[in-house]
């Protein structure tokens, strides 16, 4: 019998065609393969991409709402002080212009004081400044409504939020600059000399202030001040104000700081250490009455 061999031909054209489909079967696998790694990585790119945009886009909202809370919260304090001065610095002038006359307009003026300061004694609760609220509301005077405006503008200097605080901050950095080696005596002059001197054709401010040197002081001077200043300040401040003792009745204690002194001195006829004399002098009968009182009470 015969034996019956494949082409060889044909075998070979077989084999190539097995081989052509393993060669294209494999191909196309590593090709989806390839595909699918690619698409992993675009599909982690994209998370990421979305995460790192989500996570940006957030910070950017927070720094935003951080700014506007800080712009708010500065135009606040802005408002708040620019009220606390302007409603002193109207009082003071109405003072000046209508010394003896007293009406509602003028309560109505003490009240929005009283208002913008508390607020401010809300972000700054300093003793200092509640005193002086305390002082101006019992005898609400352009005295004492001028030592509580001085303070508000040293808190001005050092708001911090406050980058910008224009020229009062300006004003007071070159007043410190040019008296860096001052201090100052300031006290109150008596509406009762004020009007005698009018009548004289001599016109008197309703305060002054002398400048000084600590060390030119004499001890009483300074000793007396002391009383003052030490307990709170405990040293004499650069803008001294020259008060009397008095005792409240109830108080447990003697208030050195009570009441201001009303000088009846002209300033320009005299001088520091003049005005001092006269006030350790009312500073003892004043501090006398107050322990006498006090004694009383006890």
């Amino acid at each position: 019998m015969e034996d019956k061999f494949i082409d060889p031909t044909l075998m070979g054209v077989i084999i190539g065609s097995f081989l052509s489909l393993i060669g294209n079967v494999l191909t196309q696998h590593f090709s989806i393969k390839k595909e699918e790694r690619q698409w992993e990585r675009q599909r982690t790119s994209s998370r990421e991409e979305r995460e790192e945009r989500e996570e940006r886009e957030e910070r950017e909202e927070r720094e935003e709402r951080e700014e506007n809370n800080k712009e708010t919260e500065t135009e606040y304090l802005r408002e708040l002080y620019h009220k606390c001065v302007l409603s002193l610095s109207v009082y003071m002038t109405n003072s000046q212009q209508n010394e003896k006359k007293e009406n509602s307009n003028n309560i109505e003026e003490i009240r929005e004081i009283h208002h913008w300061l508390s607020l401010l004694l809300l972000r700054h609760p300093h003793k200092k400044l509640s005193q002086l609220i305390d002082i101006f509301l019992h005898s609400p005077d352009e005295y004492d409504a001028e030592n509580l405006r001085k303070y508000v503008l040293e808190l001005v200097e050092h708001e911090d939020i406050l980058d910008s605080p224009g020229r009062i901050k300006e004003s007071l950095s070159s007043d410190r600059k040019n008296n860096a080696n001052c201090r100052t005596i300031n006290f109150k002059i008596s509406d009762s000399y004020r009007r005698e001197q009018m009548v004289l054709g001599i016109e008197l401010p309703q305060s002054h202030y002398y400048p000084y040197k600590f060390e030119s002081l004499k001890e009483g001077h300074r000793e007396r001040l002391l009383k003052i200043y030490y307990q709170n300040m405990r040293r004499i401040p650069d803008n001294a104000q020259l008060s009397l003792p008095m005792h409240r009745t109830g108080a447990k204690l003697i208030q050195y700081d009570g009441k201001a002194w009303e000088a009846d001195v002209n300033p320009s006829s005299s001088n520091v250490e003049e005005v001092l004399d006269l006030w350790c002098k009312a500073f003892d009968e004043s501090l006398k009455i107050a322990e006498e009182s006090l004694t009383k009470n006890t």
